[in-house]
């Protein structure tokens, strides 16, 4: 069980969180009976804490994320300092790089695909990065531009169980004419409450690296200080992730993307659009397939216990993110002059999906030949 839970008192409320729910078609089960009088709350989550050392840090930590911008609501054209550095920023050298790291079950897929299409549209070189930690903005030797992505904890997690933790990706995949999804071999939601999902912690045997996640994600992915033999403190794990996120030029907030003044401000930053066009993950058909033909039943103490177990990456999240609530999106518009351009790698984003499946077809025969 991860630490993550000794950091949240009890005395708390948790309303049902239909909205989580029914985006996901997630049937709320009662007893013997399904519920359909959910009850959507505005303000979504809210937690009630008894006064103790482990809730007043994390207070503290979210008053000093309050006193920053975020990029989630403040996106930027500046550099960060090295880290070990005081934060710092400056404009006196040019972007050459687009960084974009894959928060897993986020809609990192889809946002993956876009911003290599806003890299080479630019002329960029790109990155992105998946299952390990994340890069520390100002760490790279090349002058990089930095994205990532946040979507609500608990539907994060909740998607996630439903995409490979529920069934086995590879299985649904390789062996689907033998391995029948059903709900005889599926694992259960109620043992999805480890760091690492159904397996507890994070795997460290050379370097952290988190690939199925159930609890605290963002802390974890963000910090790369999850590592059990490390034992550190939950609270320092959130105050390293939320010192990383504050670095990013551009945080993009899921939800957000139903929002077409929302899209339109992100569109006008990157000078690229195609935001909202989604791609498929790996095994994303046939975990959608069985999900359909095996619709999740969620029990109240259920849902109530993973949202307590996320509480620290909750917070995170709001800290970043709560600043759009006002609906204005005053962001700034692309500003070519930050930008070193490579004219000879650039690739419009009108031509991007035909140059994409070229490189798979040279990779391919490469790798055939």
């Amino acid at each position: 069980m991860d630490g993550a839970a000794t950091c949240f008192n009890p005395q708390r409320k948790i309303p049902l969180l239909s909205s989580i729910l029914l985006l996901l078609g997630i049937h709320l089960f009662h007893g013997n009976h399904t519920s359909t009088n959910l009850t959507l709350l505005s303000d979504g989550i809210q937690y009630y804490f008894s006064s103790n050392n482990s809730t007043d840090e994390l207070h503290s930590l979210r008053r000093q994320s309050e006193s920053q911008r975020s990029p989630a609501c403040h996106p930027h054209f500046q550099v960060a300092s090295p880290p070990g550095e005081p934060l710092t920023w400056s404009s006196s050298s040019k972007f050459k790089r687009l960084y974009f790291y894959h928060a897993r079950k986020a809609g990192g897929t889809s946002l993956s695909y876009y911003f290599e299409k806003v890299a080479r549209h630019h002329g960029l070189e790109f990155a992105s990065m998946e299952y390990l930690g994340s890069e520390v903005p100002g760490s790279y030797d090349e002058t990089t531009f930095y994205v990532t992505h946040l979507r609500h904890p608990v539907e994060r997690s909740l998607s996630h169980f439903k995409y490979e933790g529920r069934w086995d990706c590879k299985q649904l995949i390789h062996n689907y004419t033998l391995y029948n999804a059903s709900e005889a071999n599926a694992n259960k939601l109620e043992t999805w409450n480890g760091t690492a999902g159904h397996h507890g912690t994070a795997s460290c045997r050379k370097k952290f690296r988190l690939v199925t996640c159930a609890v605290n994600c963002y802390t974890q992915w963000f910090s790369s200080l999850s590592c059990p033999a490390w034992d550190i403190p939950i609270v320092t794990q959130a105050e390293k992730a939320r010192d990383v996120l504050l670095r990013f030029n551009l945080i993009v907030i899921l939800e957000k993307l139903k929002d077409p003044a929302y899209v339109a401000a992100v569109e006008n930053f990157t000078g690229v659009p195609g935001l909202t066009m989604t791609r498929s993950a790996w095994c994303e058909p046939e975990s959608h397939t069985a999900n359909r033909m095996h619709p999740l039943m969620v029990k109240n103490e259920t849902l109530g216990h993973l949202t307590e177990l996320n509480g620290v990456d909750i917070d995170l999240y709001n800290n970043i993110s709560s600043c759009l609530d006002n609906g204005s999106y005053d962001f700034p518009k692309w500003d070519d002059d930050r930008f070193a351009k490579n004219e000879s790698s650039r690739v419009s984003y009108q031509e991007f999906s035909q140059w994409k499946i070229q490189q798979r077809l040279k990779k391919a025969k490469e790798k055939n030949s």
